[in-house]
């Protein structure tokens, strides 16, 4: 019978089917590749998927706690304030992101855009899903977001960001005050972690914002990423959080013991007189500063987010029982910032004692709402 007859095509001569053993190797490496990518995305859509529901499930029972919280013995009123932080987020940026993800590459595909385009369009999206969370969400769990007046800035020179890291969703909060504030493009880097669901990975790729394995080798990718992006931001701004990892009373006092241990006591007896931070870490945002020798800095502080996370703060962290969200910042131009790594480290800390001092001051309510803060003593908080 004809070989076509038979469904298999004509026989092809042997030299032709044979394939090099090296190009067969490559081209099942990527076929693997391509599988365990759409395992991943199809994984992690799933766990967006489920985590919805549930906290749809819960909503009426979160809801009626959350109203009730004050009256809620402490642990439960944390588990409580963070399940309904947190469904607000899945339920607002999680899912906006998500959406505007799939119609931005929809969009592209049917349009092709321009650089300037695209740059706009990103800032737009990530702006939009941001917003829904830190704007209509939070107000409707009752929490309230105290911000400042936009800060003094120079339009056409970069920006690098040192925020706070405490309480929960920091890198969210700096990707919104990159695009929702101050307009520009984030740049930076964070764990992978805070990837790991399909929303925050989205905001991830419209931003310029890279997740890293935090193990050795992907510390020391971080190090060689801010070396590298000054001159890249142009008039963007770079989001760093100098502390490297959420506050904990025990991460506290370990990086102090680490501090003595090196040697380095002086600084170990500032860090122990800023009980609601930890001591900085200059290394990655001094090499920046480094490589972009006009670039503005904005030292912003926030407190509230921590306050979901009570059994981490610890007797020395002063209490606080209002539902807000509290953030204040302070420019400084160029040549107010040292760029050598010892003056900066020292001015990098010197910075943190007035956050320390203003985050006090904002959880014994001895703060009212001021105007442009970058122009406000820290140490001395205007009273009520």
């Amino acid at each position: 019978m004809n070989p076509m007859e038979q469904g298999v095509g004509p026989a092809m001569p042997e030299a032709v089917c044979q394939v090099p053993a090296h190009t067969a190797r490559g081209g099942l490496e990527d076929g693997l590749r391509a599988v365990l990518r759409a395992l991943h995305t199809c994984g992690r859509l799933a766990l967006l998927v489920a985590c919805v529901l549930v906290v749809l499930g819960l909503s009426p029972l979160l809801l009626i706690l959350g109203a009730c919280g004050r009256r809620l013995p402490p642990p439960v009123r944390g588990a409580t304030r963070l399940a309904l932080l947190y469904g607000t987020y899945l339920l607002t940026c999680e899912v906006s992101a998500v959406l505007n993800d799939i119609g931005f590459h929809a969009s592209r595909r049917r349009t092709p855009l321009g650089p300037s385009e695209h740059h706009a369009l990103c800032l737009n999206l990530v702006r939009r899903s941001t917003g829904l969370f830190f704007g209509p969400g939070l107000r409707a769990i009752g929490v309230r977001v105290h911000w400042p007046e936009p800060p003094l800035l120079e339009p056409e020179r970069p920006v690098v960001v040192l925020l706070r890291h405490a309480g929960l969703l920091n890198m969210q909060l700096g990707i919104h005050l990159a695009t929702g504030v101050l307009r520009r493009r984030p740049y930076g880097v964070c764990k992978s972690a805070a990837a790991c669901l399909p929303g925050a990975a989205a905001l991830l790729r419209l931003t310029s914002v890279m997740p890293l394995r935090w193990n050795a080798e992907g510390r020391a990718r971080a190090a060689r990423e801010f070396a590298a992006m000054g001159p890249r931001l142009g008039r963007d701004a770079a989001v760093i959080l100098p502390e490297g990892t959420n506050f904990s009373t025990r991460r506290r006092w370990a990086r102090i013991a680490y501090l003595r241990r090196s040697g380095r006591h002086d600084l170990a007896t500032a860090a122990e007189a800023m009980p609601h931070v930890l001591p900085p870490l200059a290394r990655g945002a001094g090499a920046l500063l480094a490589t972009a020798p006009d670039a503005q800095v904005l030292v912003v502080g926030h407190t509230g987010l921590e306050d979901v996370l009570p059994w981490r703060l610890g007797p020395g962290y002063s209490s606080h029982d209002e539902t807000a969200l509290h953030i204040s910042w302070r420019s400084f131009a160029p040549e107010e910032v040292p760029r050598d790594p010892d003056g900066f480290e020292t001015w990098l800390y010197e910075r943190w004692r007035e956050l320390d001092a203003w985050v006090l001051a904002t959880r014994t309510g001895r703060v009212g709402r001021v105007g442009r803060t970058d122009r406000v003593d820290w140490d001395d908080p205007p009273r009520r």
